[in-house]
């Protein structure tokens, strides 16, 4: 998300966090409830934090997505949370 912000290069490329879904669910295997929780903050809350810091014209930079394309920064709190709650309804 970062590298979306900067002016000075083409629309960078940002990735979908879990391209190999089996080696995640390997990696995170042994966590518990609470180390899920813990580590699903930490990152969301740095999300927070760069979103917080960014200026209009960096809230209106585009980057090429590999699942959606071409997006918005503006866009992506609305992706992330809407990806949140799709794993949300996986458990129920």
């Amino acid at each position: 998300m970062v590298k979306a912000v900067n002016k000075d290069r083409a629309a960078p490329s940002l990735m979908g966090w879990e391209p190999d879904a089996q080696g995640t669910e390997l990696k995170y295997r042994d966590f518990s409830l609470d180390q899920t929780i813990a580590r699903l903050f930490s990152c969301r809350a740095a999300i927070i934090e760069t979103l917080c810091q960014l200026t209009e014209d960096e809230w209106a930079a585009t980057a090429l997505h590999n699942t959606f394309g071409t997006i918005k920064i503006v866009d992506l709190p609305e992706k992330i949370l809407l990806h949140d709650e799709e794993h949300l309804e996986s458990l129920r």
